[in-house]
Order: C-alpha cells, then sequence, then structure tokens
C-alpha cells in the first residue's frame, strides 16, 4: 500500500514538473509583442480602449443631459463648461489640482456615484470654467438623467489644519424625466 502510495506521488511529481516545463518553453517560442502581461495595468485613457459604439452611445447621451439641464436652466450657459469622460477624470482634470483638493473631489465624486443603479450608463462630469462646481451626469436605465452637483467651498475650508486648498462636497442630487 504505501509502496502504491510513493509511486502515486511520485508520478504525480513527474507530470507537473513536465507540465511546467512545457508551459515555459511554449512561453519561450511566443514572440514578446504576442505575450500577454495581466499583471501590467493598461493605463490608457478609457476614450481609447473602449468600443467606438459604445463611446458614440454615451456621448451622444451626455450631450443630450448637457442640452436636458440648459432647458432646465440648470446651466446658465452650457459653453461655460468642458465635459469629461468620468473615467479619466483623474488625468484630464484632478491630477492638476493640489492632492487634498483631489482627494476631495474624489470622495464627493464617490458618494454621488452610490446612486447608481442597475443598468445605468457611464458617467460623465461637467465642471465649470471656474472650476467651482461640476455636475456628474448619466442616463438611467428607464431614460432619466441622473445629476448630481459637486461644489467647491470658496471658503478654502482645509481638510487638515497644515492645508488650505478648496474642499469640494455632493450639494444635490436629483433624477430629471
Amino acid at each position: 500500500m504505501k509502496k502504491k502510495l510513493l509511486v502515486g506521488i511520485g508520478l504525480t511529481l513527474v507530470v507537473s514538473l513536465s507540465g511546467a516545463t512545457l508551459a515555459v518553453d511554449a512561453q519561450d517560442n511566443v514572440p514578446e509583442n504576442k505575450i500577454i502581461k495581466s499583471f501590467e495595468p493598461d493605463d490608457r485613457p478609457w476614450k481609447e480602449t473602449e468600443a467606438k459604439e459604445v463611446l458614440d452611445r454615451v456621448y451622444a447621451e451626455w450631450e443630450k443631459g448637457k442640452q436636458k439641464l440648459t432647458q432646465k436652466q440648470l446651466l446658465a450657459n452650457e459653453n461655460e463648461w468642458k465635459l469629461y469622460a468620468g473615467f479619466d477624470i483623474g488625468k484630464d482634470y484632478t491630477d492638476q489640482l493640489s492632492k487634498v483638493e483631489a482627494q476631495s473631489f474624489h470622495m464627493s465624486l464617490f458618494e454621488a456615484k452610490k446612486a447608481y443603479k442597475l443598468g445605468d450608463s457611464a458617467y460623465g462630469i461637467l465642471i465649470n470654467n471656474k472650476n467651482s462646481e461640476a455636475k456628474v451626469i448619466w442616463q438611467r436605465a428607464d431614460g432619466k438623467l441622473h445629476v448630481a452637483d459637486l461644489k467647491k467651498d470658496d471658503q478654502k475650508t482645509s481638510l487638515s489644519s497644515s492645508n488650505d486648498s478648496p474642499k469640494w462636497n455632493l450639494a444635490n442630487a436629483v433624477d430629471l424625466d
């Protein structure tokens, strides 16, 4: 019985090592540009990694949302607002802010995104030219427009006593027909 167990363990080790050797050899024969290294993050902007059809649909939704906000007089002048893809907000906007302000912006954005529901579209972020207000928008599965207002405290309320960076807050969130 012991002999069979030892033979079984020995065969298992031989087969395992052979399989590992073959896998390593197979990878060595693949050109470098064909090997997908899953441990390396893809830091390309979302706009470059998403399918064109998805981008076209989402940007069209955001533009309709921008028009709806203007019609409902929630945007005084739509030309005073710049539209950012929500997934790229770090590279496109917050990387240029102080660490404290960027952190408060992301914390407010996190609070706004808690309103996501199953079936909702990707979010876009409108930021006014004064960089004092942002509107996080996305289309609900039922066709309504969700809008979350983020506002910057101009009093330079600090998150820590040593830094006087402005702080962002979630001011309001509504669904519009």
